[in-house]
């Protein structure tokens, strides 16, 4: 017989279908069940790993609410400038779809999916703007919140009280290539929405009382995790169906994992204690119509016989059903159809009465069955469902790869009720998670985990591959290749695994393998900025000693060549020499005592001193920076004592002087005031120069930074810098600012107030 050809049409169909798929950018929603949950720092965490393996990622719109958490992860990714409209005279600020698309980066993110444009843009939604992205080829991460799914808006509705009017299509969100549940409990929601992370303060007290009350979140989180569950169940059908002349077989183990692990038998198998309680209920039934027998009809004892199949079929399986309806057809003949107590039957009709009774009885025990087992089913999807949710979220929680590993140990263990071990290959594979009781440190056992790590394959008991090893080893599997293995020993349940446990394991393998190259990619990125942070402020000191450091020693190498050559007024040229050596003392003093600082071996000593005489010495010690500037010191009499390091926090008032030197105009004065609070005390030192560039007020404070203004070989950009770090060795603070008449600047110093001890009497 002639093999038929396949169909030109379809086959060409699915081609242009594929490119149309290859060429198609890919989109993963976060999915969320209310606002604050934290869809957008996980967004852009993700967007952050995806920039460290080199992806070209770029911001399109992001809403950051005014947090500092969202604004510090957004700050290190590309964010292309928002487009602006005019509507009903108001300038709204928007996504730059024509923007994004001359960009054309490789992955965009792009905020708030439900999200109406105004009137005059291209398309009325932004999920439309998102599509018109996937068609041009670019990947998209978005965020969007369960209520907002059309075909949940009106049960969303019911829940809350709250009608939605921004939607998003169902069919929109089944085409995504991948939706990531963001998830945290109602408690911890509320508390966040009670400390002003989600909403305005205004707005909290509201909130709570309508939308976020507890129980309309959890039946929320409830909506977004079933969303979930049913995508999954939907795709290994869409699976199935285009399975075409491949047969496909769905083996259902039915098993149920009890809170101890156990595993019964399959429920249709049969046992001996199903067949005693049909038995034992058909009986008690039949006791009950013998005592009823004068007093109903038999019809309605044959209701009675239907009630004990409907029990047995709920409790016991098919073949305890079934002999409940024999025994049950042969009772009512025996002891209520005439002639009693033989099998014979007088009335004809009784055999479609007896039929009736077993083609009912089937039927409810079949329907029983089905529901029984769709329930368990669902039961088992939720389970592992909220076990793949608990190891998701305590390996999103965990940084290092010794911590991943041990919470995906714990948690193999308690799901599989198995002993569990992490080898990892960092270099040679080793344990990083040991197992309780140390079978991978068995030789014959570590030569299946070097052989499933090599080849990146499953291996050991229940397997094709050296098979009378006790383990089950599985490979962690990263984007290069394995990474390590996982090897567990199950106590309970037999081998070879049910499949259904092993896709579940598989999964659990998948999850840690990316955590731990999450981990390793996070470890290299953290390294490649320290090493570049490192070069930066490497760079910067050699900058600063090649600047700072040759103007002063030009100055006294001119100077003493004069006074060598006898040129020149030689009292003018000693007080150079000698007023260039102070800079360059200071200038060297500041480096080596950042350097002391930063190493963290600084042991303070502490004690009660006076303010006053603290400012006094420093004063004294920068007189000759501070010749010919008007200073005003304003000190109340009662200020407390303070209790700190007398040394290092002169050198702090000593550089804020030196500070105003460095860039306010020659003969400018300065002023120096303080003022005890309840919990503080506060010292201003104030100038009358150019003030702080705007935006500047927090750079000024970091080490090499040096402001436009600078004079020429005045300081490497350390002194605040030192000023800042001995703060917050003292558990203080200080800031700067502009002065409210905008001439000048002023630098706050807060030190936290202490009672001093009493002075005894004399």
């Amino acid at each position: 017989m002639l093999q038929q050809r396949p169909d030109p049409d379809r086959l060409l169909k699915e081609i242009q279908e594929a490119s149309a798929k290859e060429q198609r950018g890919k989109l993963k929603v976060f999915l969320g069940a209310a606002a604050g949950v934290g869809k957008t720092y996980a967004m852009l965490s993700e967007a952050a790993e995806q920039l460290a393996r080199g992806v070209d990622v770029v911001i399109g719109y992001i809403e950051t609410h005014k947090r500092a958490d969202i604004e510090a992860l957004s700050h290190g990714i590309e964010t292309l400038p928002l487009g602006g409209t005019d509507y009903k005279g108001v300038k709204v600020t928007e996504f730059d779809i024509d923007g994004a698309l001359v960009r054309h980066p490789r992955l965009i993110l792009v905020d708030e999916l439900a999200h109406t444009n105004p009137p005059d843009s291209r398309h009325p939604k932004r999920w439309q703007d998102i599509e018109e992205l996937l068609h041009a080829g670019i990947d998209v991460y978005t965020a969007v919140n369960v209520q907002h799914l059309e075909s949940l808006n009106d049960v969303v509705t019911q829940i809350t009280g709250v009608i939605v009017r921004e939607t998003v299509p169902d069919a929109f969100i089944e085409r995504a290539d991948d939706i990531e549940v963001v998830d945290i409990p109602p408690e911890e929601l509320i508390q966040r929405l009670q400390e002003g992370k989600v909403y305005v303060p205004d707005r909290i007290e509201h909130a709570l009382e309508g939308f976020f009350r507890k129980g309309n979140l959890i039946a929320l989180r409830e909506l977004a995790l079933r969303r979930a569950a049913d995508r999954v169940d939907a795709q290994m059908d869409e699976m199935v169906r285009r399975s075409g002349e491949v047969n496909v077989h769905v083996i259902t183990a039915f098993e149920d994992q009890s809170e101890g692990g156990k595993v019964t038998k399959p429920m249709e198998a049969g046992s001996a204690s199903g067949y005693a309680a049909a038995t034992g209920i058909t009986a008690f039934i039949t006791l009950i119509c013998v005592l009823l027998y004068d007093r109903i009809e038999r019809s309605n004892l044959v209701m009675l016989y239907l009630l004990g199949v409907a029990l047995v079929a709920s409790r016991f399986g098919p073949r305890e059903a079934i002999l409940t309806i024999v025994l049950s057809v042969s009772a009512f003949d025996l002891l209520f159809v005439p002639p009693r107590g033989t099998f014979a039957v007088a009335d004809t009709q009784y055999l479609i009465t007896f039929s009736v009774m077993l083609v009912v009885g089937l039927l409810i025990s079949t329907l029983t069955l089905r529901l029984r087992r769709q329930a368990e089913s669902s039961a088992e999807r939720e389970r592992r469902t909220a076990a793949l949710y608990t190891l998701s979220k305590e390996l999103a929680k965990s940084r290092s790869k010794r911590e991943i590993a041990k919470v995906a140990a714990g948690e193999i263990r308690q799901v599989f009720d198995a002993d569990a071990a992490v080898l990892l290959a960092d270099p040679t594979l080793d344990a990083i998670a040991s197992s309780d009781s140390g079978f991978e440190r068995d030789p014959s056992e570590a030569a299946v985990a070097s052989w499933c790590y090599q080849h990146n394959q499953t291996a050991g008991n229940g397997t094709d591959t050296l098979s009378g090893s006790r383990g089950y080893y599985l490979p962690l599997r990263g984007s290069s290749g394995a990474l390590g293995v996982i090897g567990i020993l199950p106590k309970a349940i037999a081998w070879p695994m049910p499949s259904a446990q092993l896709n579940l394991l598989e999964t659990f393998a998948n999850g840690l393998g990316l955590a731990m190259e999450r981990a390793m990619l996070a470890k290299e990125s953290h390294e490649a900025r320290i090493q570049a942070e490192s070069e930066r402020i490497r760079n910067a000191l050699l900058r600063s000693i090649s600047h700072d450091l040759r103007t002063p020693l030009t100055s006294i190498a001119g100077a003493a060549s004069s006074l060598r050559d006898g040129q020149g007024d030689s009292k003018q040229l000693a007080d150079t020499i000698y007023q260039e050596s102070i800079r360059l003392n200071l200038q060297v003093q500041n480096l080596l005592d950042m350097t002391r600082l930063q190493s963290g071996d600084v042991q303070l000593s502490l004690g009660w001193q006076s303010l006053e005489e603290i400012v006094g010495t420093a004063l004294e010690r920068t007189a000759d920076l501070l010749h010919g500037r008007p200073v005003d010191v304003k000190m109340p009499e009662n200020i407390p004592l303070i209790f700190v390091d007398g040394q290092l926090f002169e050198k702090v008032v000593a550089n804020l002087l030196e500070n105003v030197v460095a860039h306010t105009p020659e003969g400018s004065p300065l002023e120096i005031s303080a003022r005890a609070g309840i919990t503080y005390i506060l010292l201003d030192v104030a100038d009358r120069g150019p003030g702080i560039p705007k935006g500047q007020e927090t750079k000024i404070f970091e080490r090499f930074f040096r402001r436009e203004d600078r004079q020429e070989g005045k300081g490497f950009g350390l002194g605040l810098a030192i000023c800042r770090t001995v703060m917050r060795l003292h558990a203080g603070q200080i800031w700067a600012e502009n002065r409210r008449d905008g001439k000048g600047a002023v630098f706050h110093v807060e030190i936290p107030k202490r009672e001093p001890p009493e002075v005894p009497r004399g």
